[in-house]
C-alpha cells in the first residue's frame, strides 16, 4: 500500500519556509522541517509522473532520439531559492516538480512545444533562446510552466534545451562543483562567469574572444582539473553502471562528495529512492539528485546528469577546438611564438589525458576474470570510450599545423614554457 502524505496548508508552508531561512544560516537543518519538506516532495510525485508521460509521448512524435527525465527538485536548491528570494513564498515556487527534454534543434524545441499546449495548460513561458534577458549569462533553453488539465494541479516546470544548449548548461554547474562557486545561483565571479558566457555560443568567437577563452582557461587550469576530475571518475561511475543496468530499475540517486567522486544507487520504487534521498541529504557536504529516466542507459544519464557523473564533457572536444582555430588565426597575424606556446600546451593536456586514461584501461582490464558475465559490457565500454580518446588525440594530428620558429622565437618560446611551469604549477 502506498504511504499517504501529508498536505500542509498555505498558511503552514509559509510558515515552513520562514524556518528554513533562519535554520539554513546556521546550516542546522531540524529533523521536523526535513521531515514537512519531504512531504511537500512527495506530494508532487503523482502530477509530475503525469506530466513527465505526456512529454515522454508527445516529443517522441518529434525526436525519437530524444533524452527526458523528471526530478523534484533538490532539497539544498529549495532552500537556496529560498534565501536568493526573500519574499517568496513555499508554497508559490513553480519549479519544485520539473521535467527536462533534450533534443537535436530548436526547430524540436517549439514543435514539442506546440504539442505539449494542446495536451496540458501551460500557465506560463520563459523563453531564454529567442528573448534574452538584460543580464544574460550565456543560458538557453524553453521553460514551460504547466498544470494539469484535470486532477492535481500543482505547477510543473518543463525544461526543453538542444544538446548543445545542455552541455553549456551542465557545464556552468560543473564548474560550480570544481572551483566551490555558486555562479548558476548567482554569486559572482568574473572571470570564470566570463569564460561560461564566451563558450556559450563558440560558433560566434571572434579572435579576441578565443585568446581571451585560452588565457582564463590557463589562469585557473580548467582543463587539466576537469580532466583529472573525470579521468579518477571513469572507472567508478561504469563499474557501478554495469551493476545497475542488471536491476532493471528506473529510479537513481547521483551523489558527488566532497573528493568529487561520484555515487550511483539505483531503486525499483519512487518511495524506496526518496527515503534513502532524505537519509543521505547533507546540506553543505554533497550535492545529491534523485532522478527518474525513461530508459535508462550510461550513454544517456552521461548526457543528462553530466555534472553529476563527471566522466567526460563535450568541453573538453570544444577547447581543444577552439585552440586549433587560435593556433591558425596566430600564424596568418605572424605571431608564430604564440601559436608554438598555444600548440605545445593543448597537446600536452590531450597527451596527459590519453595516458592517464589507457592506464586506467589497463587497471580495469586486469580486473575482468576469464568468463565474467559483464565482460562484453565491460569491452564495449573500453572500446567506446577508446574511440573518443582516439578523436582526441586526432586533433592536432589530422593535417598538423607546422609552425617552423626562427632561432630566437625558439628561444623566446622556450623561456615562455618555463614562466608557465612556474605560474601553472598547482
Amino acid at each position: 500500500m502506498e504511504a499517504q502524505t501529508k498536505l500542509y496548508s498555505k498558511n503552514e508552508l509559509i510558515r515552513l519556509g520562514d524556518k528554513l531561512r533562519l535554520e539554513s544560516k546556521s546550516n542546522s537543518i531540524s529533523d521536523d522541517s526535513l521531515k514537512q519538506i519531504h512531504d511537500l516532495r512527495l506530494s508532487y510525485k503523482k502530477v509530475l509522473s503525469e506530466v513527465f508521460n505526456i512529454l515522454s509521448e508527445e516529443s517522441k512524435k518529434i525526436r525519437k532520439s530524444r533524452v527526458i527525465t523528471y526530478r523534484i527538485k533538490r532539497i539544498e536548491s529549495i532552500i537556496s531559492k529560498l534565501n536568493r528570494f526573500p519574499n517568496m513564498e513555499l508554497g508559490k515556487m513553480i519549479d519544485i516538480g520539473g521535467c527536462r527534454c533534450i533534443v537535436d534543434s530548436v526547430q524540436d524545441i517549439f514543435q514539442i512545444a506546440d504539442l505539449l499546449e494542446k495536451k496540458l495548460n501551460i500557465t506560463k513561458r520563459q523563453d531564454y533562446i529567442n528573448n534574452k534577458p538584460l543580464d544574460d549569462d550565456g543560458y538557453s533553453a524553453l521553460h514551460l510552466y504547466v498544470k494539469c488539465k484535470e486532477g492535481d494541479q500543482k505547477p510543473i516546470e518543463i525544461q526543453l534545451r538542444t544538446k548543445d544548449q545542455h552541455n553549456w548548461a551542465t557545464f556552468v554547474e560543473i564548474i560550480d562543483v570544481v572551483y566551490n562557486t555558486k555562479i548558476k545561483e548567482g554569486q559572482k565571479n568574473p572571470e570564470l562567469q566570463r569564460f561560461c558566457y564566451l563558450l556559450s555560443d563558440t560558433s560566434n568567437l571572434n579572435h579576441d574572444a578565443k585568446m581571451e577563452i585560452l588565457t582564463i582557461e590557463r589562469d585557473y587550469n580548467i582543463y587539466r582539473k576537469l580532466s583529472a576530475i573525470f579521468n579518477q571518475n571513469n572507472i567508478q561511475t561504469r563499474k557501478q553502471w554495469i551493476k545497475v543496468e542488471e536491476t532493471n530499475h528506473k529510479f537513481f540517486i547521483i551523489e558527488v562528495n566532497e573528493q568529487k567522486r561520484t555515487n550511483i544507487e539505483s531503486f525499483l520504487e519512487f518511495d524506496t529512492a526518496e527515503d534513502a534521498y532524505l537519509k543521505r541529504f547533507n546540506n553543505d557536504k554533497t550535492n545529491i539528485v534523485l532522478t527518474h529516466l525513461e530508459s535508462p542507459s550510461y550513454k544517456l544519464i552521461s548526457i543528462a546528469y553530466s555534472n553529476y557523473i563527471l566522466s567526460m564533457h563535450k568541453f573538453q572536444e570544444d577547447l581543444c577546438n577552439i585552440a586549433v582555430k587560435a593556433i591558425e588565426e596566430l600564424i596568418l597575424l605572424k605571431n608564430k611564438t604564440k601559436a608554438a606556446e598555444i600548440k605545445s600546451v593543448y597537446k600536452n593536456y590531450i597527451n596527459e589525458e590519453i595516458h592517464t586514461f589507457n592506464d586506467e584501461v589497463e587497471e580495469f582490464k586486469n580486473e575482468i576474470k576469464n568468463g565474467d558475465k559483464q565482460s562484453a559490457k565491460i569491452e564495449e565500454w573500453v572500446s567506446d570510450l577508446s574511440e573518443r580518446m582516439s578523436e582526441r588525440a586526432s586533433t592536432f594530428t589530422n593535417g598538423d599545423i607546422e609552425i617552423n620558429l626562427s632561432f630566437p622565437e625558439t628561444i623566446i618560446l622556450w623561456v615562455t614554457n618555463i614562466l608557465n611551469k612556474f605560474k601553472h604549477k598547482a
